[in-house]
């Protein structure tokens, strides 16, 4: 039988390995949008579409990746990195809308550099996970 104790430290290292999966396939989605811009802007325009569709997918990777790091706290950078990449996702879905349909130049043109930084900023806490990768709750 196991105590409770170790219980917890299981589930917490199962769900700190889910975290660092997840973490890994935001800046993976990331980059693969950005490759699906380029592609539906100069060689096939519906790839925009595509380009949309897996934005839907990374922002809910990026929900999934903030709960997880509030929950398993490895530490308080990658908390409020990815709290801030959920929140900036969420703007850049946003703007990539008013850019596109509402047709509006400006949200185009800031569209694409919060998508470059939202990029590094997801790949440092991919990084910053692979790198700790002790579960720590509580030790932040």
């Amino acid at each position: 039988m196991t105590t409770p104790a170790a219980t917890d430290r299981a589930e917490l290292a199962s769900a700190h390995r889910a975290l660092v999966v997840v973490a890994w396939l935001v800046p993976i989605g990331v980059l693969l949008q950005a490759a699906l811009a380029g592609q539906g802007w100069f060689v096939h325009q519906a790839l925009i579409t595509t380009h949309g569709g897996i934005g839907h997918g990374v922002l809910g990777l990026s929900l999934i990746a903030t709960a997880l790091a509030w929950w398993v706290r490895p530490n308080w950078t990658v908390v409020a990195l990815t709290s801030a990449s959920l929140l900036g996702l969420i703007a850049q879905t946003g703007l990539g809308y008013t850019g596109r349909r509402g047709g509006v130049a400006l949200a185009s043109s800031v569209h694409i550099p919060l998508g470059t930084l939202l990029f590094a900023t997801t790949l440092v806490v991919a990084v910053l996970l692979l790198v700790d990768r002790a579960p720590a709750r509580g030790q932040a």
